[in-house]
């Protein structure tokens, strides 16, 4: 079966706590799915990774690309995950290339959080608008803006890493460097942090989270002014209680407008995966070009 035969797609999320992948068509329709512990990877990660995409697919020969999106930093010179906190098990690693060569598929790999975008401006409640910015809160934090459907980059090409911005407060240093860094007070982890305290809950809880949410995010207002933001990653399943507070918050800061579009996830926690399958679609993030595209 030739490139132009070649019908499926399979984008794969690396997720700091699950890897998730999912095997669509060219509608963008989800026919085969499966999640595992990313600890599963501890031996033989990237093999082992090749193996449960193409366990999704009858003929991996009807892949027509391979799209990951990894906790990053992802290095889009190399395509090496640069993550030993929260992805050790493929930090250093050439996974993209590596599958291309286990899978004979052409791979593209990138940030999550661009993955989660892509997902976003395709499928979810912002795929008419013309500047998204999407967080994903999750076990860390995840930010990308894109501007007519293509993520923002640094001036040095690489990915924008805004999860990792001061914010004010002492006593939550990250890995990153900062003494105090967004990421590691308004994660999903550091909710979860939170109500293992027990010093809140309920209303008082969901109140003091949202002004921690709200601490990095109007950085990211402040440089970006886009027309609609998302939040996705697990915490976008608690919305309900973290609207209103997270919007109340919000509205001290100028630089929030209030008529811009502020919504959460609707795609669930198959987004970044789905997102991942249009890498390969749209040519986005690091392709291993000189990688021999016959199975090993």
């Amino acid at each position: 079966m030739n490139a132009d035969e070649a019908s499926l797609w399979a984008g794969v999320d690396l997720g700091g706590t699950g890897t998730r992948a999912v095997i669509v068509d060219k509608t963008g329709t989800a026919l085969a799915g499966a999640t595992v512990p990313t600890r599963s990877f501890e031996d033989n990660a990237v093999p082992r990774l090749a193996n449960l995409i193409a366990g999704l697919v009858d003929d991996p020969h009807r892949l027509a690309g391979v799209g990951i999106g990894a906790s990053g930093p992802v290095d889009l010179i190399t395509g090496r995950v640069h993550n030993a906190d929260t992805l050790p098990q493929f930090t250093g690693l050439d996974v993209a290339g590596g599958v291309q060569r286990v899978l004979a598929t052409p791979t593209w790999i990138d940030n999550d959080a661009v993955v989660a975008g892509l997902a976003e401006s395709a499928w979810g409640e912002a795929s008419e608008s013309a500047s998204l910015l999407c967080v994903t809160l999750g076990t860390g934090i995840g930010a990308v803006m894109l501007q007519e459907g293509l993520p923002l980059r640094a001036a040095d090409g690489q990915h924008p890493e805004g999860g990792h911005i001061a914010v004010a407060g002492t006593g939550n240093p990250c890995y990153c460097g900062l003494p105090q860094c967004w990421e590691q007070v308004a994660s999903r982890t550091a909710l979860d942090r939170q109500q293992r305290s027990g010093g809140l809950d309920g209303s008082a809880l969901w109140a003091e989270y949202a002004e921690r949410v709200a601490s990095g995010l109007v950085t990211l207002l402040t440089l970006y002014h886009p027309a609609t933001i998302v939040v996705g990653g697990s915490v976008a399943q608690h919305w309900t209680r973290l609207e209103t507070p997270l919007r109340e918050a919000l509205s001290r800061f100028r630089e929030f407008d209030p008529t811009a579009t502020l919504v959460a996830s609707q795609l669930g926690e198959r987004a970044g995966a789905l997102g991942a399958a249009l890498l390969p679609q749209r040519r986005i993030g690091w392709h291993p070009h000189d990688a021999i595209l016959q199975p090993e």
